[in-house]
């Protein structure tokens, strides 16, 4: 599956202390551009993308494994995966992924996660 990605780190510090509804946030701000994202994959309806989200509370080791959340306010940093070509469920998701009809660039996804 081809994807277009898209990292997007916040200079500015967001207080979230709700990650699900801060990810449920951003998915619909997102939606602004034609994008239906998932940031879990239990869904079962036609998706674009996917939407991962590091929150700022994790402390990584220095080879980049989670080790511990702390309550340190630090900027987000967003990875948008948009998918390139269709793929229909098979053994490896049971998503119906779907291009979008118009594929955002980074400046656009930036301005709607401001």
């Amino acid at each position: 599956m081809k994807t277009k990605t898209i990292t997007i780190k916040h200079t500015k510090i967001i207080k979230c202390k709700d990650c699900i509804a801060c990810s449920e946030n951003y998915c619909e701000k997102l939606s602004s551009l034609g994008l239906n994202l998932i940031w879990y994959n239990d869904k079962k309806i036609p998706v674009n993308g996917s939407l991962s989200i590091d929150h700022g509370h994790g402390i990584y080791d220095e080879d980049g494994n989670y080790r511990r959340r702390d309550e340190t306010l630090r900027p987000h940093t967003f990875r948008i995966e948009i998918y390139e070509e269709d793929e229909n469920p098979n053994t490896h998701h049971t998503s119906i992924m779907k291009k979008p009809s118009k594929i955002p660039t980074e400046k656009q996804c930036l301005n709607c996660l401001n």
